[in-house]
Parts: structure tokens; C-alpha cells; sequence
């Protein structure tokens, strides 16, 4: 039996309707935080293609899509962690 459209719970916050852009923004985002919550990694069993429930190539083809840089698929850094390539002075 098919579901009335009016029993749906609402899945964006406030139940509004998102744009285009919106939507884009959303699914870039996702695809971001997948890659963060990976390391960085696509493929593999823990990598961000599987948390996705997408293929490896399916996910390369999105962050081309969405020009997600490598740079910004590393998880955030806490204040007290050095930059990458930056070293301690004693």
C-alpha cells in the first residue's frame, strides 16, 4: 500500500521546501563530512563511499561534481594541533 505524501515526517529541519541550491549545498556538505569522518579515505570498508552506501566511482564522480578539494576532506583540527607541514620550536 502506497504512503499518502501527507504522512511523511518532514526530513529538512522546519519542514521547508529547499531549493536547488539548497539541495546542492546539502549534498555537497554530506559528501564532505563523509570524507572528514573517513579520513580522508574513499573506498575501503571504512571509508567514506561505504558510509554513504555508495560505490567508490560514484563518490570520486560527486567530488568532482561538487569540487571537494583534498585539502578540506581532513578532519578538523583541535586549537592545539599544529597546521600540516608546520613544525614545534623547543
Amino acid at each position: 500500500m502506497a504512503q499518502d505524501h501527507h504522512e511523511c515526517a518532514p526530513v529538512y529541519p522546519g519542514g521547508a521546501v529547499m531549493t536547488d541550491a539548497q539541495m546542492r549545498i546539502l549534498a555537497r556538505d554530506t559528501v564532505l563530512n563523509a570524507m572528514r569522518e573517513a579520513g580522508g579515505m574513499v573506498s575501503g570498508r571504512d571509508g567514506a563511499a561505504a558510509l554513504l552506501g555508495v560505490a567508490a566511482t560514484t563518490l570520486y564522480s560527486r567530488l568532482a561534481k561538487y569540487g571537494v578539494l583534498e585539502a578540506e576532506c581532513a578532519p578538523p583540527r583541535g586549537p592545539d594541533q599544529p597546521s600540516q607541514g608546520a613544525t614545534r620550536r623547543s
